[in-house]
């Protein structure tokens, strides 16, 4: 049972990250968006109709794109175990992946 709680615990703790990741991801990419308008947040809800917006927003998002190259998943882990001063973004990926041994 105890085997048990803990792996739940483990997939909650995962389930928050994941849930905490996706909002920054959202807020981040909302504040991108307000600096391509020129405009604030609660300016953008009152200045422009939905029709509005989503023009606004298909625009953003053609400019964005074209300046906009992910890495892939082994690039970021792998610029990540490079970069000594990085945060924890990865906790414990070092550990795990044999490269730090205390």
């Amino acid at each position: 049972m105890s085997d048990f709680a803990t792996e739940v615990g483990k997939l909650n703790t995962q389930m928050l990250q994941k849930e905490e990741a996706l909002k920054k991801s959202k807020e981040l990419l909302f504040v991108e968006f307000c600096n391509y308008t020129g405009f604030k947040s609660d300016e953008m809800k009152k200045k422009f109709s939905e029709e509005e917006k989503w023009v606004l927003i298909k625009s953003f998002v053609i400019e964005w794109s074209a300046h906009f190259h992910p890495l892939s998943v082994k690039e970021l882990v792998d610029e990540y175990l490079v970069d000594s001063t990085s945060s924890s973004f990865f906790p414990g990926l070092k550990k795990w992946m044999g490269f730090q041994f205390f």
